[in-house]
């Protein structure tokens, strides 16, 4: 075979193999943004169904329309983004259990007004216990409901993340032996060629081998017109392409490290809250519940106490949102420097604060609160402010002997809160 041929041979496979290399890299990259697409969707609907059960936990404590009117909005946000989805064969199960969820919904709020129009029309105590048991059954529904279209779209989201990764490392695996197949296949057929033919085909082995190294910078120095000059024109255009290849791997390598970084951000996100930096409602509440299963364990008791921050709505009325916005973050730095390490702070939502004190008692309440007042007294020294920060405070008592359920619980804590908030509006 003539020089020439094998030249135009080993052209022909560089083309076909630069040609493979960005049909593989193209086709990974569309794979890893359809996989990409299909996680930010999942985890929408996931953050988004996570925001419904707050708001559904937080009507069940106060029973307020605005909190009926969010839920409402949130839930047609959220089938709307479900119903643009809905090829998905996993969104249709999830679609489905928020319908019977929404349903569910409406059957409290109906049965609570139904309740609440006895009791004002004074009806027999028969009535009004029965519309009570009616609701007691109807929020268990609910909770089970709640509990297991959370499980899911938790499942979903996680595995959808799964995959994303799995599929992003596969990518980069096939990508990179194509490359080594490929400069494998350069380095054999250059090696068969110079047997044939003389020492300028040599340097041009050397210089392959020099690229085989990973110096895609190098240049094969050939000034013959011939064929052999013409194959080192197109063999250095070659690595110029395959340098290109390699500088579009990274970018892809970067922009997966970013995504994953968004990931982690969009997780701190959920179970943090951000203006405090303190655990948010749901998270706090997962970790009120696995200090509930230590505790039956330990066999010991947790320790509840229930914050609301005092005239919060006349500092937020008279000197602005942003100074009662630096009033929670305040308190939360006073509950900080205050509380073990082990205890927990979770953000209710508003001014409302419920600590967490895994194996106390409530022996330790005084002590608690003790430390808080000094703490509190320092902190309105230091800050000097027109209005002072004071807090009402109800705490409530995890025993293993005799458990409550975590709605219980924060209820019982909610109600001595507000016997304190209305002790101090009496004495004053």
């Amino acid at each position: 075979m003539k020089i020439i041929n094998r030249l135009n041979l080993i052209i022909v496979i560089l083309f076909i193999a630069v040609t493979i290399l960005f049909a593989v890299i193209l086709t990974n990259s569309n794979t890893i943004t359809k996989e990409n697409r299909t996680h930010l969707l999942f985890h929408e609907i996931y953050k988004g169904v996570t925001e419904l059960d707050l708001i559904k936990y937080d009507y069940l404590l106060h029973h307020e329309k605005r909190m009926e009117q969010q839920w409402n909005m949130k839930y047609k946000s959220l089938m709307n983004l479900i119903n643009a989805a809905e090829k998905e064969e996993a969104v249709k199960s999830i679609k489905a259990d928020l319908v019977v969820f929404g349903n569910k919904f409406s059957q409290v709020i109906e049965n609570y007004e139904k309740k609440q129009k006895l009791i004002q029309e004074e009806a027999s105590e028969r009535e009004i216990n029965s519309a009570l048991l009616i609701e007691k059954e109807l929020v268990t529904q609910l909770l089970i409901k709640s509990h297991s279209i959370f499980s899911e779209c938790a499942l979903l989201a996680e595995n959808a993340h799964n995959r994303a990764v799995k599929i992003s490392k596969l990518s980069t695996i096939i990508t990179f032996m194509i490359m080594i197949f490929f400069i494998l296949s350069i380095i054999i057929l250059l090696f068969l060629v110079s047997r044939s033919i003389s020492k300028p085909l040599n340097k041009l082995k050397q210089g392959i081998e020099i690229v085989s190294k990973g110096n895609f910078e190098h240049q094969i120095e050939i000034v013959s017109k011939d064929e052999l000059g013409d194959f080192a024109s197109a063999f250095n255009q070659a690595i110029v392409s395959l340098k290109e290849a390699t500088a579009s791997r990274d970018e892809l390598n970067k922009e997966i490290v970013e995504r994953k970084k968004l990931e982690e951000k969009l997780k701190k996100l959920a179970h943090f809250d951000a203006l405090t930096g303190c655990c948010s409602r749901g998270y706090g509440l997962s970790l009120l519940e696995q200090q509930i299963k230590n505790a039956k364990r330990k066999k010991t008791p947790i320790l509840l106490l229930y914050l609301d921050v005092d005239n919060f709505k006349y500092i937020n009325d008279t000197f602005g949102h942003q100074e009662g916005d630096k009033v929670l973050k305040e308190a939360v730095k006073l509950f900080k420097s205050t509380l073990r390490e082990v205890d927990i702070i979770c953000r209710l939502g508003g001014d409302e604060f419920l600590l967490i004190f895994p194996e106390n008692s409530p022996d330790e309440i005084p002590i608690i609160k003790k430390r808080l007042n000094k703490n509190l007294e320092k902190l309105n020294q230091t800050l000097n402010r027109p209005c002072k920060i004071d807090f009402s405070i109800g705490f409530s008592v995890y025993d293993p002997a005799n458990p409550q359920t975590i709605e219980r619980l924060i209820h019982l804590a909610d109600q001595k809160m507000y016997e304190d908030k209305s002790k101090k509006k009496n004495e004053n």
